[in-house]
């Protein structure tokens, strides 16, 4: 979605009517003023329509905001449930800072839900992004970023499993670990100038690279970077994360992860549960790590 441009309100021309004034008046002159205290007529106000009824909302939606208004400065949004003909707006999420999450939420069948500017009403132009709407038994997050000029509202299905892309859950005794990186996308010159690398390795902290889901499938590791996640299922417990230039070394050897890392992340996994992790960066040059649970409590 383009972040719309600031509408600019042409100012309201105001024209005063001045009555002519005379120091006598002759018998077939009229005085046409209104008496003293009498009311000004008013423009009946049209009531406001009602917001949807709860029982309307369906699935669990959420918005996680890495905005960087204009790719430069943190940007606090406001979600709403924007007017139809038969429903008024309502507030979905007030306030919502850099680096936070909205909470859960539902959308009504075929109500338009969008992003805006802390502050800014449902009818606004310039929205910056769009929430999308799933069913009951649905869990979707909407990951909010800034990429080569404007807004982006990455969709991640999180339920039900398998479907969409929906990570299954961990095995027993294990908690899922899961790493994004798609804001830094953002930064990626910048990146390469600060730190020598755009995507990265992930290692066990230990000097090899962090098991991952796919190979238990037979496939290849990943490399984390652009719209490419990683997942690991891990035991109970704090696990660091070192991250790590790519490429350094044959792909996805024990060698590639041996290179000194760049940065570290550290996790507290659960057992039985999910961990998205984000990462993103203010500046091109510092990377930092959000931290949310992958699915509803």
């Amino acid at each position: 979605m383009i972040y719309g441009r600031r509408m600019r309100i042409a100012p309201l021309l105001v024209v005063t009517i001045l009555a002519a004034c005379s120091k006598g008046k002759d018998a077939s002159e009229t005085d046409n003023s209104k008496p003293a205290g009498s009311a000004a007529m008013v423009a009946p106000v049209k009531a406001e329509l009602p917001p949807p009824p709860k029982e309307s909302f369906k699935g669990s939606v959420r918005v996680i905001n890495l905005l960087l208004k204009g790719g430069t400065t943190p940007l606090t949004i406001d979600v709403w449930g924007k007017r139809s003909f038969e429903f008024g707006p309502f507030q979905q999420a007030k306030g919502i800072a850099y680096g936070a999450a909205t909470d859960w939420f539902g959308i009504p069948n075929g109500q338009s839900t969008v992003v805006v500017e802390a502050g800014a009403s449902a009818d606004t132009k310039a929205t910056i992004g769009s929430v999308w709407a799933n069913k009951d038994g649905e869990e979707a997050t909407t990951l909010l970023y800034w990429k080569e000029g404007s807004a982006v509202s990455a969709l991640m299905n999180t339920k039900p499993a398998g479907q969409n892309d929906a990570p299954e859950p961990p095995p027993a005794g294990k908690g899922l670990v899961y790493f994004t990186a798609q804001p830094l996308m953002h930064h990626e010159k910048t990146l390469e100038t600060a730190l020598g690398s755009r995507s990265f390795y992930v290692g066990d902290g230990k000097g090899a690279c962090v098991h991952q889901r796919v190979q238990d499938k037979g496939f290849q590791a990943a490399i984390l970077g652009g719209t490419q996640p990683t997942l690991h299922d891990l035991p109970p417990g704090k696990a660091t994360f070192t991250f790590h230039k790519w490429p350094s070394g044959p792909n996805m050897s024990d060698k590639a992860c041996t290179s000194p890392a760049l940065f570290e992340v550290t996790v507290d996994v659960a057992d039985g549960t999910g961990h998205l992790v984000v990462l993103h960066s203010r500046d091109g040059k510092a990377i930092e790590a959000a931290q949310f649970p992958l699915w509803k409590p």
